[in-house]
């Protein structure tokens, strides 16, 4: 058998033997190594690295050259015949990753180690799984990060894009970082003890059913009637009566049965309850028998 092929099987029973090498898809930072082997001797070729050239085909596509063309020899005296290369981010940007390699140095064969390469999702190292086969969420205390210490869930100060279906508090509950401060843009401030700075709230107009239907149902039982009674009523009593309204026609009968009287000889005065306001007067004769009403003052 030619010496080639005897180099080359003795190549290829090597590569079949090492291990998977694991690469981040899509991350710099990486490193290739390729196996080099002289077969005039069937021995792994040693200082060669400024002959030999690494190249790379990216899910079955085009082959090309890494862009690091100047390989680095891990040892000759204790890894003779290997070599690495640096992989650039878009280098490893593939699912399937197929590295070959060739040296200017006449007999030298090269060979990626290994050859083919399916890459891993980036990070995939960080994730861990326990003895009872459940994903375990590797915690820490800084930005972006879930503290887990002490059986407590710590939120870090910055959680972007985090949405939680539902958050449990035991304790007190501070947002941004020191008690009550309002988020950044917000135009409202605290809304206080039992809500003490809920003032000036605008009505919703969607309300309007809902208390109406509680008006009804405490109206119908009640046993004074129903709404529809009471809105029938509501309907015969006319708007007004001689020009005043129901409430005014009101304020003149309580003063004529409990208002105060100035008494004026023959022009007595009828005042409102609390003495305030002059509601009737009227000019009486000897007998005290009112013959004039000179004015009428009902509230507006």
């Amino acid at each position: 058998m030619k010496p080639y092929i005897l180099s080359l099987l003795a190549a290829l029973a090597l590569l079949a033997a090492a291990p998977a090498h694991a690469i981040e898809r899509n991350v710099s930072g990486q490193k290739l190594t390729v196996f080099a082997i002289d077969s005039a001797t069937n021995l792994p070729k040693t200082g060669d690295h400024a002959n030999i050239t690494a190249y790379v085909s990216i899910d079955d596509g085009t082959v090309t050259a890494l862009t690091d063309t100047t390989a680095s020899e891990v040892s000759s005296t204790n890894a003779p015949g290997y070599y690495v290369f640096d992989l650039t981010q878009a280098e490893t940007n593939g699912k399937k990753l197929l590295f070959s390699g060739k040296s200017s140095t006449s007999g030298v064969v090269v060979l990626g180690s290994p050859p083919t390469v399916y890459t891993h999702p980036p990070n995939v190292s960080l994730l861990a799984i326990d003895s009872n086969g459940r994903g375990q969420v590797q915690s820490g205390t800084s930005a972006g990060q879930i503290d887990l210490t002490s059986g407590a869930v710590k939120l870090q100060a910055t959680q972007p894009g985090t949405t939680f279906a539902t958050l449990t508090v035991t304790g007190a509950f501070s947002i941004n970082g020191t008690g009550h401060v309002a988020q950044t843009g917000d135009t409202f401030a605290r809304i206080g003890a039992n809500g003490a700075s809920l003032t000036d709230l605008p009505w919703n107009s969607a309300w309007n059913t809902e208390v109406q239907d509680a008006a009804k149902e405490a109206l119908d039982s009640s046993g004074e009637g129903t709404w529809e009674e009471l809105a029938l009523k509501i309907d015969h009593i006319p708007a007004t009566i001689d020009g005043y309204n129901l409430q005014q026609c009101l304020a003149l009968i309580l003063a004529n049965a409990a208002g105060d009287i100035e008494d004026s000889d023959t022009t007595p005065t009828i005042l409102s309850v609390d003495g305030t306001h002059a509601r009737l007067t009227a000019t009486v004769d000897g007998d005290g028998n009112r013959t004039v009403t000179r004015s009428v003052t009902a509230p507006e």
